[in-house]
């Protein structure tokens, strides 16, 4: 993530205050505004007193806790992931967030991977090593696509075996649902001929 704090007063007019940015070569996303910047140049992002411009590049993913009611440091069982188009790899680490056991090996990695054709998408959750104890025995993921709306076809599978497709209904995103995930699990979502998102304007 490229996080871009205002540093310019805000003009009276319009409320609004700028930041220059130089974006190293990519895409990028923003995270509030769905604005796509193309990198190799220097930019200035515009934003109000409440808001920050925070772009993702091209096959970021971005593991989220969906527990929105309490305040505790376990490991999430409803997982939000948010995937950028792209090519690239993101290892989330685990422990037990209370103990120092993670110093004798009481941690899990899970693997997250994106890889994009011109034809393709193939976004890939590899099963979890380590001490999984830490871990709870089932866990959702809702794999938002930012920056993809449909697909031509959508193909889910689950250790190699095909899955019914669950879509959450959001007229902005691809969002698939993957229920029931255990440690060992292997996930697959195939996007075949993918409607990517465009600048809004």
């Amino acid at each position: 993530l490229l996080v871009c704090p205002i540093t310019e007063p805000a003009d009276k007019k319009t409320n609004l205050a700028g930041v220059k940015v130089f974006l190293p070569k990519g895409r990028y996303t923003d995270l509030f505004t769905d604005r796509i910047y193309e990198g190799d140049t220097e930019t200035e992002l515009f934003r109000d007193e409440d808001s920050i411009p925070v772009l993702a590049k091209e096959g970021a993913i971005i593991p989220l806790d969906r527990n929105d009611t309490t305040n505790d440091c376990g490991n999430p069982k409803d997982m939000e992931l948010l995937v950028f188009r792209g090519n690239s790899s993101f290892t989330l680490y685990e422990d037990d967030g209370e103990t120092m056991n993670y110093l004798d090996g009481a941690y899990s990695e899970t693997t997250f991977s994106i890889k994009e054709t011109a034809a393709s998408i193939r976004f890939e959750i590899a099963p979890a090593v380590g001490d999984t104890s830490v871990l709870p025995d089932k866990r959702n993921y809702i794999v938002v696509f930012r920056d993809v709306t449909d697909a031509a076809e959508i193909t889910v599978s689950k250790n190699g075996r095909k899955l019914p497709v669950i879509r959450q209904d959001d007229p902005n995103y691809l969002i698939i649902l993957l229920k029931n995930a255990t440690p060992p699990d292997r996930f697959t979502i195939e996007l075949s001929q993918p409607a990517v998102r465009h600048s809004p304007s």
